[in-house]
Order: C-alpha cells, then structure tokens, then sequence
C-alpha cells in the first residue's frame, strides 16, 4: 500500500469528522496538544484498493508515521487488511482507520489500534481481533468467522451476522476452520496463537485463510437435528422405539426397571422400561411427563394378557401435584386442556430429545476418550476427587481426569474427561463453566459418551447436552477436539523432554521416574 494514495494532513483538519463515539475522540480531550502534531491519512470519495497493510504507514522510508488513516466514503479492499503485533516506539501504537461509510474486505487480521465503521461492515473470510485494540461498527456486522481474542473491544451496534462467531482461538481450532494449522498456529505455554508472519505470508500470496471446507462441515452441524422417528405420532411404534436397548442404561435402577430422564427447564420426562429375562424381553413400558412442581401427565402401555408379543391401547392419565396427592385419572373429555398440552409439548420434546441424543452419540466416541486418558502427560492425575491431582491447565481449558475403576465399595466407575474454563456472565461476574464428557453403558453393550454442561462450577445445575440444546453440544464438541489437540501436543512435547508448563511437583516427579524428563 503506498502513501500517495491518500492525502496528508494535519490532524486538526479531520478532528470534526471524527465520530463522537470514537475512541480517539475521547483522546482528544486528554492528548489534544500532543494529537494535533500527528500526521493523518486522508482521502474523500470512495476507495478501492488491492490490500491496507497499516505496517506501510510505520516508520516510512520518508521518516514519517501516521496516527490514523480516515476515509470519507465507502471502502473496498479486494484482498486483505493486516497488521503485525509488534512493540511499537511511537506512544499510539498501531495506525487507526476510520470509515465514514461501508468496509467491505476479504480478510482482517488486525491488533493494537481502532478500527471504526460508521456504515456496514463485510468481511468475506475471517475478521480477527488481536491485542488491545477495538471494533466499533454502527451498521451491520458480516464475516464467515469473527473472532475477537481477549483484551480486543467490540462493538457492534447493527444486525450480526457470522457463520461462525468464536470467543477465543479453541473453538476455532476445535471447529477446524483454520487451513494448513500446522502452519498458521503456534504453540506455545499450551496455548494456540498465529504465527504472524505466516498469516501475512499466506495473504499475501492469496491463498485462504479458512479451510476449504469448514463451511460445509459447519452447516452440516448446524442443520436440524435428523428426527429419528418416521413420524412424530403417539403410538406403540414410537414408543417401542424410545425403548430400544441402545438408549436404555446397562443397569437397572430397581430390580428389572431400566429408565432415563430428561429435564428441559420446566418440563421433566422419564422414560421407563420393565425388562423380563436374557431376551431382553420388555413387558411394561412408561412415559411419564411432570411440569415441575404442578401436574404430570402418564402415558402407560401393557402386553394383552392372551397375546403376549401384542400390546394393548395405551393408557393415559393425568395428575396434580398437590402435597400428598397420588390419584391418578383417566384421560377423557373432561380431562382439563392444561394437561392435554402437556401431553402434546412433553412428547415433542422426547422425540426430538432421543433424536438429539442418537445424533451425539456419533459426535465423540469412547476410543477418544480412552486415548486421551492413557496419555503419559495425563497419567499421574489419577485422583479425580482431589482438586490437586486431577487435572491440569493446558492453556486456557482446565483439563481433569478419572480413570476407568472401582470405588471402596467394589462398585466399577467409567472414565471421564472434564473440561473448564472462565467466562464473564451477562452480568460482568467471572465463572468457571464445565463440560463433562462420561461414559454411559448401554443396555445393548455398547458405551455412548454423554456431555453434561454446568454453567457455574459452584453451582449444582446442570444440562445434559446430549439430549437438548444443539448449539451447545456442538460448543461442546469443538472444546473436546481442541482438548484433544492440545493434550497431544502437550504429550509430543512430554516425550521429547519437555516438562508441560502448569506441571505440579507430584506430576513431575511421576514423570521423572517413568524417564520421560531428567531429573532437575
């Protein structure tokens, strides 16, 4: 990008045109004598260009460097916007750029400076916001990926709309999205970062950022949940079908009952299944559906008494969930609307719950979690009880461990990998969100890798993803394959005598021992 392209002035004659909402406005008011000695970049009308690297107007071959680029006009740029993370001398940092107008751009990879938008913003590939700088954008926001690392303002006033909107670089990773990772990823401190110079490499040549194709992969995720029933109809077919023994637990919970249970805020469902001998033959079949704390409604269905292998007309009833109450009454025509709605919207909602649920359980499958566990970096965290010893940090996922066993009651416990990270709530306060992936043993022999998602760590609710809320099973999904990729690393780098870079004492020790690292 070169100079000449725009008109140099001082930065008294744009202040005016600065919007009052401006970051560098407010600088105004506390720097204004040092301000008005910087040079700016100004251009009226209208402009295309090829690229806008902001690294041309630092330290030019001319001795001069610019606080702020300001275009009055819309703002095309065919290629890419870039600039690199690099301890600037001058007191501002990074040049700015301010469009009074629409921005539109195949790719941003941007730190340190404001960038401001008055119109709309369009990125055809990826904007990514790196270091202390910000994004202000009055009108609409677009971009296949958007992603803002920490310490990166932004605001966004307008419509949104991102194929894929991640809050830090493990989701990215997770999702895939990234060509060529090995090349445009670092890692470092067990925390994935591009590598800059590569980034500017691979714009600069015009071959794409994102992988060719994430996109697809990405809808395909996105789209609906397959339904796993051939109609949404009550009937014996359909509830045959929610007592297959690939959704039943291996283990009864009370002599030849098998169950599972799903909670959707208000609504609760349990699922029950009477199984008779080595046939796995069922002889009673129950849905039971309850508005918290209110009224539930029963859907039951019993084997002819003369005709074994035929089930007679399902039973239905309704009742109140009074303290103490425990009659149950027929649906009929005077049963209260209330109830009926009940029946309609819990029935739904356990189709598509078992639809979801078949569909994680193709998501992540046990051998990964296995895999995981047998690491040697992960062997010495082997006390998942014990907050010192069960897991680690890797980067920005607490990462914990239980191994397959049995407990002091001689009872068998199945593995599970569990996931952490901070977040800030709506409300500005900082928690600990978790996601647990555990093995849950079928009635059909098979294992299924269930998720369960716990929004504040000090706090018993939780949501069992596998069954409801598709966004965030596939949030879910993307950390575990970022924590996959991250313990792998970490283990490569373990068996090579490096020491991970949260390692404890006691896992250093173990290490020491097993001749991974030499002893310090």
């Amino acid at each position: 990008m070169m100079v000449q392209s725009f008109k140099i002035v001082d930065f008294n004659e744009v202040k005016d045109m600065i919007p009052e909402d401006s970051w560098m406005k407010k600088q105004i008011k506390q720097y204004g004598h040092e301000i008005a000695k910087e040079s700016i970049l100004y251009h009226r009308g209208d402009l295309r260009l090829e690229k806008l690297n902001f690294d041309d107007f630092l330290y030019t071959k001319q001795g001069r460097n610019f606080l702020l680029i300001v275009v009055e006009g819309h703002v095309t740029i065919d290629g890419y916007i870039y600039n690199t993370l690099v301890h600037y001398d001058d007191w501002f940092g990074a040049v700015g750029l301010i469009v009074l107008g629409d921005l539109h751009a195949g790719n941003i990879v941007i730190g340190g400076q404001e960038i401001l938008v008055t119109g709309n913003l369009t990125v055809r590939d990826l904007f990514y916001g790196d270091y202390s700088g910000s994004l202000h954008v009055n009108g609409r926001a677009t971009a296949s990926v958007f992603f803002a690392n920490w310490g990166y303002s932004v605001t966004l006033l307008g419509e949104q709309s991102f194929d894929l909107h991640v809050k830090d670089i493990d989701e990215l990773v997770g999702e895939k999205a990234i060509a060529d990772m090995d090349e445009l990823l670092g890692f470092h401190s067990e925390n994935f970062y591009f590598v800059r110079s590569k980034v500017e490499e691979r714009l600069e040549s015009g071959k794409p950022i994102l992988n060719r194709h994430w996109k697809d992969n990405l809808r395909d995720r996105n789209k609906s949940i397959p339904f796993a029933f051939l109609n949404a109809e009550l009937c014996i077919e359909n509830i045959d079908r929610l007592m297959k023994p690939n959704l039943l637990p291996r283990d009864p919970y009370s002599g030849e009952h098998y169950k599972y249970e799903i909670w959707q805020r208000d609504l609760f469902i349990r699922v029950v299944a009477t199984i008779q001998g080595v046939g796995l033959k069922v002889k009673y079949k129950a849905i039971y559906i309850e508005k918290v704390g209110e009224y539930a409604v029963m859907i039951e269905a019993f084997p002819k008494k003369w005709m074994p292998r035929s089930w007679g007309p399902l039973r239905i009833s309704s009742k109140l969930m009074n303290r103490g109450n425990t009659n149950w009454y027929s649906f009929d025509s005077t049963t209260p609307e209330h109830f009926n709605s009940l029946l309609q919207t819990g029935w739904k909602s356990l189709l598509n719950a078992v639809s979801q649920y078949e569909y994680a359980s193709r998501m992540i499958h046990r051998h990964e979690i296995e895999e995981l566990l047998c690491l040697p970096v992960v062997q010495p965290y082997d006390d998942y009880l014990d907050t010192e010893r069960n897991g680690f940090w890797i980067g920005s996922l607490y990462c914990s461990f239980r191994q397959k066993g049995v407990d002091e009651n001689g009872h068998p416990y199945n593995e599970i990998l569990k996931l952490a990270r901070q977040y800030t709530d709506d409300h500005g306060e900082q928690k600990m969100e978790c996601y647990i992936y555990y093995m849950n043993p079928q009635l059909d022999g098979s294992d299924t890798v269930e998720i369960k998602y716990i929004p504040d760590q000090y706090r018993e609710e939780h949501v069992i993803v596998s069954y409801t809320d598709q966004d965030r099973l596939i949030l879910a999904w993307r950390l575990f394959e970022a924590a996959k990729m991250k313990l792998r690393l970490c283990n490569e780098g373990l068996l090579n005598g490096k020491t991970p870079y949260a390692a404890e004492d006691f896992a250093i020790k173990y290490w020491e021992e097993q001749g991974y690292i030499e002893k310090g």
